[in-house]
């Protein structure tokens, strides 16, 4: 079976699992990624999936989006970056 082939199957499990648990792509994704890809291909190919998968939600979902919480959160996530 073509590589990229199954890269798309494996992206596209991960993307139903993301879509209806709302967290996963990363941890599926990357789980069988790196048996296809070195990690130094897998990585930015699972990165760049990720934020298409997550915009898009966004953009799906920016009716149930909250923006007035989403201020301690960022300010919580600025204080613990170093």
């Amino acid at each position: 079976m073509n590589t990229y082939l199954l890269l798309a199957l494996i992206l596209s499990v991960a993307s139903c699992v993301q879509g209806i648990l709302g967290f996963g792509f990363g941890m599926i994704s990357m789980s069988f990624a790196v048996l296809l890809f070195p990690i130094q291909e897998a990585v930015p190919l699972v990165t760049g999936y990720a934020v298409l998968v997550n915009a898009y939600l966004a953009y799906r979902l920016k009716e149930s989006i909250l923006l007035g919480g989403l201020g301690p959160i960022l300010l919580g996530g600025l204080i613990g970056v170093p």
